[in-house]
């Protein structure tokens, strides 16, 4: 097992779409857009494979800022789901991005650098 010596400076870039409105909602399609968000994260990342996530900063796109922060929230509840291994034990922060449109998420992902 490689030990893990420091965070690499320049972040795995993911941009990732979903149903802002579903994501966020109580009923019964939330579930099953979640699973299509760690559907598209498991894709999108998977040229990560063998790496290990440091910190994530996720931006939630839109301009209603309390959607996009809550689309963010979610997104990350779904990065286990999209690779324990990557994301075991992940910081993650939560942000809005007015520049991207309602239902895009970009994912900054800050990778562990080892020996």
């Amino acid at each position: 097992m490689r030990k893990i010596v420091g965070m690499r400076q320049d972040p795995e870039v993911l941009t990732i779409d979903y149903d802002a409105g579903t994501l966020i909602g109580s009923g019964p399609g939330a579930e099953d857009e979640a699973r299509l968000v760690c559907e598209r994260i498991t894709e999108a990342a998977g040229s990560l494979e063998r790496e290990r996530a440091a910190l994530v900063l996720i931006f939630g796109g839109g301009q209603d800022i309390g959607v996009a922060l809550e689309s963010a929230v979610r997104i990350a509840d779904e990065l286990p789901c999209a690779d324990a291994s990557l994301f075991a034990g992940t910081t993650t922060r939560d942000f809005w991005d007015g520049a991207l449109p309602k239902g895009t998420a970009r994912l900054e992902i800050f990778l562990f650098t080892t020996d």
